[in-house]
């Protein structure tokens, strides 16, 4: 192909541009609806969506669906808000609305709401202005009835059984938290039903397992009482390791000392300190020292609790120093340390927590 051909052919494309298809006759009422483009008729919803004309035509009707859809979407999500603020409000009333607040908290949808089962009912374009538009229908019913399920298949058996062992609290809370992690992948969905079938009985089965999920992390966070005891050189070391475990179970949210306790979790903490010699560095000696710790939980009815406890090895707990005096006091803060930060990392595996 010659350059002089080549650039017949461009200037031709320039000249006729995208070839749009415009309907014929007056526009449509549909195109005009009021509010957000958004028609309920019967069991579904009739959503409009409009697009700019782009230089592909086809794309436009794509973009203009994705308008329809987003303005379903936040219709849907607006109504959760709306919802939300009620239930803020009533929350004021007295404790018989806290625990649906926190409920409702709980499945709030944070991010946009997916819909499901649309189809394209109409298409227009304006001849004048060169606007796509499209309706789309949404069946109200089957959209339910996807939701209802994907719920009813997440929610299991074991989350449906869970119930609080007065005798293992700890393990109760930790698979009361893994229940709400798993139901937290749901919570689009609960918000979805909340508003298209408020009185549907998934629902509220799921509102009832989460509140109930919610008293057994309360009671086991407020009614066990946390016995710390710590063997440690000192009763200075002591007193700082059981001191910083306390701090962090109560930022945690647990209650040390509840006034009528269902049970005792214990805490048992080991360290000793050891001198490991001396080393020659440069034309000094250095004293060296070594602490060594464990670190023990167990459950209300004397279990131990394997996966919250381990070891503090002595080289990790290493100090040496020309003055024996610092390396030991060094080694055996060291120590301390380790103790409370094997603790810390353990619980927080344990449970879940980010940090």
């Amino acid at each position: 192909m010659t350059v002089r051909a080549g650039l017949f052919i461009a200037l031709l494309f320039v000249a006729c541009g995208p070839n749009y298809y415009f309907d014929k006759g007056p526009s449509p009422d549909w195109i005009r609806a009021k509010g957000e483009g958004l028609i309920r008729q019967g069991g579904a919803f009739l959503v409009v969506g409009s697009a700019v004309a782009t230089p592909n035509p086809q794309e436009d009707f794509v973009l203009a669906e994705r308008d329809a859809l987003a303005r379903l979407s936040q219709m849907i999500q607006s109504e959760i808000s709306s919802r939300e603020e009620v239930w803020e409000a009533s929350a004021i009333a007295g404790k018989r609305e806290e625990k649906r607040l926190v409920f409702e908290q709980e499945v709030k949808a944070k991010s946009r709401i997916s819909i499901e089962g649309a189809k394209v009912v109409r298409r227009f374009r304006d001849k004048e202005t060169r606007t796509a538009y499209v309706m789309v229908e949404v069946d109200k019913g089957e959209w339910v009835a996807r939701v209802k399920d994907r719920v009813s298949r997440a929610i299991t058996e074991d989350i449906k059984s869970l119930a609080l062992d007065k005798g293992k609290p700890l393990r109760s809370l930790q698979l009361t938290k893994r229940a709400f992690s798993a139901l937290q992948t749901l919570a689009p969905d609960i918000a979805v039903l909340s508003v298209l079938a408020p009185d549907d009985e998934v629902l509220a089965q799921t509102r009832a397992l989460i509140e109930r999920l919610k008293e057994i992390e309360t009671t086991v966070l407020e009614r066990f009482a946390w016995i710390i005891n710590v063997d440690a050189p000192s009763s200075d070391v002591s007193d700082k390791v059981a001191k910083e475990i306390k701090t962090f179970l109560s930022e945690k949210g647990f209650v040390i000392s509840p006034s009528s306790a269902l049970g005792r979790i214990v805490v048992k903490g080991y360290l000793k300190v050891k001198y490991m010699g001396s080393e020659r560095v440069a034309n000094r000696v250095e004293q060296v020292y070594g602490a060594e710790g464990r670190i023990v939980v167990m459950e209300a009815d004397g279990s131990e609790v394997p996966a919250l406890g381990g070891s503090v090895d002595e080289n990790s707990a290493r100090v040496q120093d020309i003055s024996e005096q610092v390396a030991l006091r060094d080694a055996t803060m060291a120590g301390a340390q380790g103790i409370v930060g094997l603790f810390r990392s353990k619980f927080r595996l344990f449970f879940g927590y980010a940090q």
